[in-house]
């Protein structure tokens, strides 16, 4: 059925090359993310709450998803469950949009924010927005790593009607 697979179109005809079934709990891709340092795909699954990453035909590599228990400033349990973009940090970590619509889990609260998990897609943190009034609903974010600026490197998010950049330093 739609909706079960991506397609994959020739860059210079446009014509279909391949199709990649999805897989291990996959069943939709909103958004998707070329790495060209792993050569892997990362996609964001709204249905099964996870992000996948694919090597180049198509294969099963990795899913990194929130564990129970992550909170946000306000203490209440985050799930991931309205994200729409994806990116990998300098070092391979993975940063997911999550956009802070109601929730369908009671009790719990999907708020505005980002997800990140390191390398191997054990989960690192989520960075709360909610503090930040003015920002609502990230929808895409890039990783000023990877593409052409100067430094610092920053974040660059993609919410509803407004640009926002977050800058984060590693000491």
């Amino acid at each position: 059925p739609p909706g079960d697979f991506i397609d994959v179109h020739d860059i210079e005809s446009g014509g279909l090359s391949s199709r990649i079934a999805f897989d291990n709990g996959q069943s939709s891709a909103v958004s998707m993310f070329y790495d060209r340092n792993t050569d892997t795909v990362l996609t964001v699954d709204i249905d099964a709450d996870m992000v996948f990453e694919r090597d180049l035909d198509g294969n099963f590599l990795r899913s990194f998803e929130v564990p129970d228990g992550v909170v946000g400033n306000a203490g209440d349990p985050i799930i991931m469950n309205t994200s729409l973009g994806v990116t990998r940090g300098p070092n391979g970590e993975v940063y997911a949009t999550n956009q802070g619509t109601l929730s369908n889990v009671p009790g719990a609260t999907d708020g505005n924010g980002i997800f990140v998990w390191d390398a191997s897609g054990d989960f690192i943190e989520f960075i709360d927005f909610d503090v930040i009034s003015a920002f609502d609903a990230p929808i895409g974010i890039l990783y000023g790593g990877n593409i052409p600026i100067p430094e610092p490197t920053s974040v660059v998010l993609l919410g509803l009607g407004a640009l926002t950049m977050v800058n984060r330093r590693v000491a």
